[in-house]
């Protein structure tokens, strides 16, 4: 193929993250986002930009919402495992609806940081804002027309681009903190979990 496996240049890269592929949702995550937050910029230079320029911004950044709440909702079934909490699903949701995704991270993060303050107001966040897409239907800017052959776009509706992309930039900033929090909770938890089994083989 005229792209595939070419002599090296700036340009090439490559897509082989090695290691566990369940842990490289957050860089999947921070990729969207990354394209979604220069697309933005490049739209708001300008003093006007034809609307469906947007339509990606929107995909974007809602890609990047739902691979961040999956990472989320994995590290926090990884860390389950340590503190022996059952009531979370030991598995990762094969869903795309933000809606589910978010209820699924709430249950299982509430049940492992009762009371905290910051996970609480993230959580209220990450609810009303993926209730909110979902209202809107962030399908509509992928496909001009639905499986039944209907219009996608409804008229007299529109979203400000400016608003838009710093509330998600804001909220996928603050799940980032999240699942930092996360890594670092398991990252010790393994480490107690190790030094118990070895102490008790010594």
């Amino acid at each position: 193929m005229a792209f595939y496996n070419r002599e090296y240049d700036h340009s090439t890269f490559s897509y082989y993250l090695g290691g566990d592929p369940k842990a490289a949702f957050k860089i999947f995550a921070a990729g969207y986002r990354s394209a979604a937050e220069q697309l933005t910029e490049s739209l708001l230079g300008r003093s006007h930009f034809p609307g469906f320029e947007a339509y990606p911004v929107i995909f974007l950044y809602c890609h990047a919402l739902e691979l961040s709440l999956k990472h989320a909702i994995y590290k926090a079934v990884e860390f389950a495992g340590y503190t022996g909490s059952s009531e979370i699903e030991d598995r990762l949701c094969n869903v795309h609806e933000l809606d589910r995704l978010a209820g699924t991270l709430s249950r299982s993060v509430e049940l492992l940081f009762p009371g905290d303050t910051f996970i609480r107001n993230l959580l209220e966040r990450i609810n009303a804002t993926s209730h909110e897409l979902n209202e809107i239907d962030i399908t509509s800017f992928r496909y001009p027309i639905d499986r039944n052959g209907m219009p996608t776009l409804e008229p007299n509706k529109s979203v400000n681009l400016r608003d838009f992309a710093a509330d998600m930039s804001s909220l996928l900033e603050d799940i980032d903190t999240l699942n930092f929090g996360l890594d670092t909770q398991t990252y010790i938890a393994q480490e107690v979990f190790t030094e118990c089994v070895l102490g008790g083989l010594a």
